[in-house]
């Protein structure tokens, strides 16, 4: 079974036209096509079948896709296991994340890999949700950290993973124990987590809009206001007792979860794995 075949098959299921996947393989839609009736073959059942011509997937088909996705990233594995010692210990890792939790969780975890390997150079770029996406999907990082979901289908062979769990909180600083009617400082209204957060208390008086956490915290520190803030940026040691959550009835907290995304196909996939294994450590 030609693993080429099973890529353009994926591709297709992922992009849901065999057009889209001859234009991401730079081959003529006919190929796809010939591959994909070559694999039928092979198996002895249908995968596709043409409706109103558009491409769709049989009940056989979506179920292969999922194996076929799972036999392409063996592949790459194994190939990658095969290299040199070197190729998996030197290189360059290109990433994103927020600056927030750069500073806050990445930093002695990304000191810890260095110490490891060295000769990996990790160059990092630091933004907000929609920076990174877009870092990510014009293929200028291999690798984005981020509390934002990524639209990841028209990147060839991405993956994600959680990396970690907790919850937006509404804090303030542990010296000011405000009122409900204090101001209150949020990224952006129509971010999730705000959205909810007003939806659940109305009376919140917005005074401003920052795009980043580790600004509205900086303020929050600072002045008698609160601050919606993920937990990751509140459990630091340095600050464990510097916040407080107001006692409301109403329970304000908003879940969140800190993805990986990552192109496993990339040629330094190995040196990828490791550091994802570091930022778990």
């Amino acid at each position: 079974m030609n693993t080429q075949h099973l890529q353009y098959f994926v591709d297709a299921c992922r992009l849901g036209s065999a057009f889209q996947s001859a234009a991401l393989n730079n081959v003529a839609p006919s190929t796809v096509s010939q591959g994909i009736k070559t694999l039928e073959d092979e198996l002895g059942y249908k995968l596709t079948k043409k409706q109103r011509g558009t491409l769709e997937i049989t009940k056989e088909g979506i179920v292969f896709a999922n194996q076929a996705t799972q036999i392409l990233k063996m592949v790459e594995d194994l190939k990658h296991k095969t290299s040199s010692r070197d190729a998996q210990t030197v290189g360059i890792i290109k990433m994103a994340t927020h600056q927030s939790f750069l500073n806050s969780y990445l930093w002695k975890r990304l000191r810890k890999f260095k110490k490891k390997f060295p000769k990996v150079d990790v160059q990092i770029t630091t933004g907000i949700g929609v920076q990174i996406s877009e870092l990510l999907e014009t293929q200028q990082i291999d690798l984005a950290i981020t509390l934002d979901e990524i639209k990841a289908n028209s990147i060839r062979s991405v993956s994600s993973e959680i990396l970690l769990n907790g919850d937006f909180k509404l804090v303030s600083a542990y010296k000011n124990k405000l009122s409900a009617e204090a101001p209150c400082i949020v990224t952006n209204v129509h971010k999730p987590e705000v959205s909810f957060l007003l939806r659940k208390a109305p009376w919140l008086k917005i005074e401003s809009q920052m795009p980043s956490w580790t600004t509205i915290q900086k303020v929050v520190v600072k002045e008698p206001v609160f601050g919606y803030l993920p937990d990751y940026l509140l459990e630091d040691d340095d600050n464990n007792q510097s916040f407080r959550e107001p006692r409301f009835a109403i329970p304000l907290r908003f879940p969140y979860q800190v993805r990986l995304w990552y192109q496993y196909r990339h040629r330094n996939n190995q040196l990828i794995q490791n550091l994802i294994s570091a930022t778990k450590e």
